[in-house]
């Protein structure tokens, strides 16, 4: 499961993303296939999937259970690996959990624990892979698989959307965007509205031929609290405190791109030139397939600020005709951000899951031999438990709490609409 907080940055980012593009929106949707008529199907069944997965979600009950304990146990494992109301398979130092989702005939998404469950070929069905493995002597190692059915679009269109929106960015100046872009995509404007502004967006051309983007937009959760109550108030108990920033760097230390988010603002900065990503800092250049990223990051929990400065990963970049996607590896410690005391007494704890091989998070679209293109998240994680450590769980159990208590319901009707508002919008786009 995704973290609520990390789920709205991914959110306004993708959304943003598309809606500035508006001027030429029909014509960028139109790439996602090489006639209209294909175009139009992909959009509606990427669009629908986004909606419906990440849309109002059933469990069924030994699900709820487990995704519960799961949660409340991420970072002292220990307390579920013999649980056998959770695994699927429980095989020597071994567990694994596996997870079916698809639409109902009634309309709804339901997600199952199902160990037996067939390759997956209709749009919007899902299937997680949850692994856990005893190391010894209170290590833990996590490794999670996730994949998403949708549709028939091909990572090559996909790209060329992404140049053509680029592109688009270029050709036109922010006031001209900020206003079409409420013409263009009415729906998916309105739906974004109830909880962000637009606050700016500027784009200038420099010198060199390349474009300078900036995106501001402001978190309003109090504009929910009429609709989506529980929501309205985790969104300002635990995402208005958040701050974190992240920088995209190559070897010689030129950056790509930068986000960040500080008083509820989101700030998206970075250059275009030719339909494609230029450096910040230099003359445009195609982006090598090995980069860095820096992120810092805290969070507010009970009455301590938690989080890190100066996390440093190694990106791999995978551009090709059928996937297109990325693997970070983080195999440095940060500076932490913990509560006094703490940090001195968690040296091993915090210093475990960047040795070894490090952790890993790959995000992916792929239509590699499947009848259905997958998007695909992957991550693995290893923990080393200790007292403190259960201490942070527990500050973290406040959170988990708080979202399931009603707002994660709200957040999924949220979520859902606004996908669905961008697949109305967009299929009205494509000519």
């Amino acid at each position: 499961m995704i973290s609520p907080s990390i789920r709205q940055t991914l959110l306004v980012a993708a959304t943003l993303g598309t809606a500035v593009q508006a001027p030429s929106c029909g014509a960028a949707a139109s790439r996602l296939a090489p006639t209209p008529a294909q175009a139009r199907s992909n959009a509606v069944q990427l669009f629908s999937a986004l909606s419906a997965r990440f849309g109002p979600l059933e469990f069924d009950s030994a699900l709820s259970a487990a995704r519960l304990k799961i949660a409340r146990s991420a970072l002292v494992p220990s307390r579920i690996f013999r649980d056998s109301s959770i695994w699927t398979v429980a095989s020597g130092d071994a567990r694994v959990l596996d997870i079916a989702g698809a639409p109902t005939p009634a309309g709804s998404y339901r997600l199952t624990i199902d160990g037996n469950s067939l390759p997956f070929t209709p749009p919007s069905t899902y299937h997680r892979k949850l692994q856990l493995r005893d190391i010894g002597r209170g290590v833990y190692e996590w490794r999670a698989r996730d994949d998403l059915a949708v549709g028939s679009i091909r990572g090559a269109d996909l790209g060329a959307t992404v140049t053509a929106l680029f592109s688009t960015l270029e050709a036109h100046r922010g006031n001209t965007l900020r206003t079409s872009n409420r013409e263009a995509l009415p729906r998916t404007s309105a739906a974004l509205g109830r909880l962000y502004t637009l606050d700016s967006l500027e784009t200038t051309p420099n010198p060199d031929g390349a474009t300078s983007v900036t995106i501001v937009a402001t978190i309003h959760p109090k504009r929910l609290a009429p609709v989506l109550p529980h929501y309205a108030r985790y969104l300002d108990k635990y995402v208005s405190p958040l701050t974190y920033s992240v920088s995209l760097l190559d070897a010689d230390d030129l950056r790509w791109g930068e986000a960040s988010v500080r008083d509820r603002r989101f700030i998206f900065r970075f250059r275009v030139a030719s339909g494609n990503l230029a450096p910040m800092n230099a003359s445009p250049r195609r982006i090598p397939t090995t980069l860095r990223v820096r992120m810092s990051f805290t969070a507010k929990a009970l009455i301590f600020r938690v989080g890190f400065r100066d996390l440093l990963g190694d990106v791999t970049l995978q551009r090709d005709a059928h996937t297109s996607g990325f693997t970070a590896t983080f195999k440095r410690e940060p500076d932490w951000i913990l509560p006094l005391l703490t940090e001195r007494m968690l040296r091993a704890p915090l210093r475990r899951p960047f040795m070894n091989d490090g952790a890993q998070l790959t995000f992916a679209i792929s239509d590699i031999a499947r009848a259905q293109t997958h998007l695909t998240r992957a991550y693995n994680l290893t923990v080393q438990e200790s007292s403190i450590l259960r201490f942070l769980g527990r500050l973290g159990n406040s959170a988990i709490s708080d979202f399931r208590s009603g707002a994660e319901r709200e957040a999924d009707q949220f979520t859902g609409e606004l996908w669905g508002a961008l697949r109305a919008d967009v299929d009205a786009l494509i000519p």
